[in-house]
């Protein structure tokens, strides 16, 4: 909202929009049926992320484990995990990890052996980065540059996720999904007017796309206004509040006294590792010699009347479960 209110918008040194040199990769969701589309869990609840308010549709996560385990609103019996590692990455492990038992069948593809990975019947070997073709716009989203992507390598078996959904279409026999990888690579360029085509691009290693700055005088903002909007109307179109506002955590001294008889504290999650991706490269030595052990940081007020001390191991409860973590020292 500051850069709105001060006019900082797709100016030079404000916040600056991209020229978008690419389409977006086809997620093929407007192949759905109505009734298969309505079927997306949580998307009756979750509206910006499932519903008809998303920018990709997905399903609800928690919504989707919640299926697994009851049988509600229907079953899920098959689950194909591509560039996930579910049981470490979701709330609630011991919930999660019940959940993926109640598969008939699970399909993991990884670079590793991922906790998720072991729970898995077939094990898919993905391919890294240097062994795919594929189109970059940096920055991400913005794609003010375009750069292609070249497979240097391919080592054993391993395909890109994209070549395993081509594949699995063609098994199927399905009408869509079995252009090759490259077609679709092709189809993104087009989009996005750069007048190449992969093949060409490979040769050219990069695009600097020209840039334009206040493209909003032109074509406005994306917005039902066609404004950049302080009060969402479409948020409000989908029941939701359109101005910011302060809700209390769900289980917080303040929403719920009953729970902090015995949980008096606050836990705040998602922060970032630098030396890590998500839940990955963990066990990479080098990588570990920065980071090795869990660590979480605590309040010294609360460290002292705790009886806690630098570098000290403490278990971190909730009624959920617990897990053991440092506090953190000197060196981090």
């Amino acid at each position: 909202m500051i850069p709105a209110i001060t006019g900082n918008v797709d100016i030079p040194g404000g916040w600056v929009m991209g020229m978008h040199g690419i389409g977006r990769f086809p997620s093929l969701i407007e192949n759905l049926t109505p009734g298969a589309n309505a079927k997306r869990l949580g998307a009756d609840r979750f509206k910006l992320l499932g519903g008809e308010g998303a920018d990709l549709p997905a399903a609800h996560i928690p919504t989707l484990l919640e299926a697994m385990r009851e049988g509600k609103p229907y079953p899920v019996k098959a689950f194909l995990v591509f560039g996930n590692n579910t049981l470490t990455t979701y709330a609630n492990s011991s919930l999660v990890y019940e959940s993926l038992m109640q598969l008939d069948f699970m399909v993991s593809a990884d670079l590793f052996m991922t906790p998720t990975a072991e729970l898995a019947d077939t094990v898919l070997p993905a391919a890294s980065w240097p062994e795919i073709d594929q189109i970059a716009g940096l920055p991400t989203i913005a794609a003010n540059v375009v750069m292609a992507n070249q497979r240097a390598v391919r080592v054993g078996e391993c395909k890109s996720d994209e070549e395993i959904f081509v594949e699995l279409a063609r098994r199927m026999k399905l009408p869509v999904c079995t252009e090759s990888v490259e077609e679709v690579l092709n189809s993104q360029l087009k989009a996005g007017g750069l007048g190449v085509t992969f093949a060409e691009l490979k040769q050219k290693g990069f695009i600097k796309v020209p840039f334009k700055y206040r493209k909003y005088e032109e074509h406005g903002f994306k917005t039902p206004t066609g404004k950049i909007e302080l009060y969402a109307t479409r948020f409000e179109q989908m029941g939701y509040a359109p101005l910011p506002y302060f809700e209390e955590p769900p289980e917080s001294p303040i929403s719920r006294p009953d729970v902090a008889k015995d949980y008096p504290l606050v836990l705040t999650t998602g922060a970032r590792i630098s030396y890590y991706f998500n839940s990955e490269h963990r066990q990479i030595e080098k990588l570990r010699k920065a980071h090795r052990d869990p660590m979480a940081d605590i309040h010294p007020d609360t460290a002292e009347r705790h009886g806690i001390k630098k570098g000290d191991w403490m278990w971190i409860e909730t009624r959920r479960g617990r897990t053991r973590q440092r506090a953190p020292d000197d060196r981090n």
